[in-house]
């Protein structure tokens, strides 16, 4: 049975390709909370639950992500209430970090949609720059894609003006996490 949630103006989307578009990022969002990995799967893994059990009621998404990153802040803040004697955290941590969920949210959906827009690239491209942007130069990108200094450069360029397309107005994202690699 594959659940579809209905977005206005007629778009589909199946649980499927909403679990594995946010599912990366909101695991990273909620580690950084709670900073325990099994508890960051179950946390994450029950909030589709509520997500699928919610079927139908989602006009965009916009509202599907915010479902979905608020049900996994909100029970993040709960396992936290709920273990205070296993994690080590005060009231005023909790606090700084339930302060700084919107940022990493908006951290991680940079992420995605970057990451997204790479795997369009090529993949001789791609490979370039998800090098780049993990901090390697060009002249390492070359002896570890076994190609020269230049057919680095050219891709790199040749990403970085379709990534520019793909990204309009997103592309100084891209800059911004690259600039140091160019």
């Amino acid at each position: 049975m594959s659940y579809k949630v209905n977005i206005e103006g007629g778009m589909q989307v199946t649980f499927e390709e909403v679990f594995q578009e946010f599912y990366p990022s909101m695991c990273a969002c909620a580690y950084r909370f709670v900073r325990d990995r099994l508890a960051v799967e179950d946390i994450v893994q029950e909030v589709f639950i509520l997500f699928w059990n919610r079927q139908g009621v989602y006009k965009t998404m916009a509202d599907v992500k915010t479902f979905l990153y608020v049900a996994v802040k909100n029970r993040c803040l709960n396992y936290l209430r709920d273990h205070r004697e296993s994690v080590d955290l005060d009231a005023v941590e909790v606090q700084e970090r339930d302060g700084m969920f919107r940022d990493w949210v908006v951290e991680e959906e940079v992420y995605r949609l970057i990451d997204r827009a790479i795997d369009s690239l090529s993949p001789q491209s791609a490979k370039v720059m998800r090098l780049a942007i993990d901090g390697m130069q060009n002249k390492e990108i070359a002896e570890e894609l076994n190609v020269s200094v230049n057919t680095v450069k050219t891709l790199k360029y040749n990403a970085l003006e379709k990534l520019r397309e793909l990204l309009k107005d997103h592309f100084y994202i891209v800059l911004w996490l690259v600039a140091d690699s160019l």
